[in-house]
């Protein structure tokens, strides 16, 4: 069942590739940062959060927010899902203080 109001002229879509990417801005939000591991673990690349769109930026060896799309307002009931099951799927912080990504 698509996550739109019926009716929409042009319906953002709720794909697999957006429920990794909502568990990306998760963990960001709820750690400070993100690393390639936790790209890996979704299954996405990394690369498109990077240049052009620059979702992400360089920081002491993690990526941070940079205007990460807002994908909560886009999907809130699914985001709400989501952030509730966050234990069960959020990849564990590295524990080093190194070079991280």
């Amino acid at each position: 069942m698509p996550d739109v109001v019926a009716g929409s002229k042009a319906p953002v879509q709720l794909t697999s590739w957006k429920i990794a990417a909502i568990k990306i801005v998760i963990t960001c939000a709820n750690r400070g940062y993100v690393t390639r591991a936790d790209f890996k673990a979704h299954k996405i690349d990394h690369r498109r959060w990077l240049a052009p769109h620059s979702w992400l930026r360089v920081e002491d060896g993690h990526y941070v927010n940079n205007g990460m799309p807002d994908f909560k307002t886009q999907h809130p009931k699914v985001w709400a899902q989501i952030e509730a099951d966050t234990e069960k799927w959020m990849v564990s912080a590295p524990l080093s203080q190194g070079k991280m990504l």
